[in-house]
């Protein structure tokens, strides 16, 4: 949908543009400029589409190794399995790089959610959600597909951006949440400052420099 609707609205465009065309005379050159304006509209169009794509507007965009960052998720997922961990959850890094890496989780983005999932979810993140804006609480709560650890200053989509630069921060949860979602680590793009608050032990820092950057993983105490 977002390249195909663009590209016909803008080939519309240009076959009105040839209507117009049309009514300006007749003449051996109206073929060759009726053709000209298809080509033109779509080439403008085309190109305003291409700069517009989020994955190319965005000035600090993640390649697909940053993104994926398959070295560094291979130790996480090693510390996992040495902790006998059932389900992890990500902070301050898109759900989907845990997954694709093999690392089994209890958040990211599915078709839909079951209600019931959604609501044992939303019990894990309220805190932070209290703190958010009523558009941003909607955000969740109305999109059955989404169940991502929101925090009130992080990005709620990040995916094609880099991590924000906080090598420091709080985590808003709710400890009480994690058995109800068998959750037994959690994977930070941030340092935990209050770790042992919300019933966290660090397990692993890891990182390389050609990848996402530094990754905390911290086990349920």
């Amino acid at each position: 949908v977002r390249w195909a609707d663009p590209t016909l609205v803008a080939l519309l465009f240009a076959l009105a543009l040839t209507v117009i065309v049309d009514s300006l005379g007749s003449g051996r050159g109206r073929r060759w400029l009726r053709a000209a304006t298809v080509v033109v509209a779509l080439a403008v169009q085309g190109g305003i589409v291409v700069s517009a794509q989020r994955f190319v507007a965005a000035p600090n965009s993640l390649t697909v190794r940053e993104f994926y960052a398959p070295e560094t998720m291979s130790e996480v997922k090693a510390a996992i399995d040495a902790d006998d961990g059932d389900l992890a959850v990500s902070v301050g890094l898109h759900p989907a790089v845990a997954v694709a890496n093999g690392i089994d989780s209890a958040d990211g983005y599915a078709t839909a959610y079951p209600l019931e999932y959604k609501g044992r979810f939303r019990e894990l993140i309220a805190p932070a959600l209290e703190l958010m804006t009523p558009k941003n609480r909607a955000y969740f709560d109305g999109w059955g597909s989404r169940a991502y650890v929101f925090q009130p200053d992080l990005p709620l989509r990040a995916s094609y951006s880099r991590p924000p630069k906080c090598t420091d921060r709080d985590l808003i949860v709710n400890p009480g949440a994690y058995e109800d979602l068998d959750i037994t680590h959690v994977i930070s793009a941030c340092r935990l400052t209050n770790a042992g608050a919300v019933g966290l032990e660090l397990v692993l820092e890891a990182g390389f420099d050609d990848e996402l950057g530094p990754v905390w993983l911290y086990r349920v105490r």
